[in-house]
């Protein structure tokens, strides 16, 4: 376990959070998505809550049309920067439907 320059002690998840997150500012990335059972954790690195899943249709396309907990998500969505305004992986309104198949 590390400190960090306020004296705190960093762990290791905290590291290679703190480090994604630099790469990623490295290479121009202005918005980092996640779903987690555990936002505490990422409140501390910048992290805020997005109330509709569906605003990140990335994500749900990306890892949630084959996760077994689909239908029974318990996770926070959250961001760090910008919500993206535009979807590579599929449309926003697909995702809407998926996220209200899930409850």
């Amino acid at each position: 376990m590390a400190r960090s320059a306020f004296g705190e002690h960093v762990f290791p998840g905290g590291r290679i959070l703190g480090a994604l997150i630099e790469e990623a500012e490295e290479h121009g990335i202005q918005s980092v998505c996640l779903f987690t059972r555990i936002p505490d954790f990422f409140f501390k690195y910048g992290f805020r809550t997005v109330e509709d899943k569906s605003e990140l249709p990335d994500k749900i396309f990306k890892d949630c049309q084959s996760c077994p907990r689909l239908h029974r998500c318990d996770e926070v969505a959250m961001v760090r920067g910008r919500i993206p305004r535009m979807s590579i992986l599929g449309p926003r309104l697909e995702a809407q439907q998926l996220v209200r198949l899930s409850g």
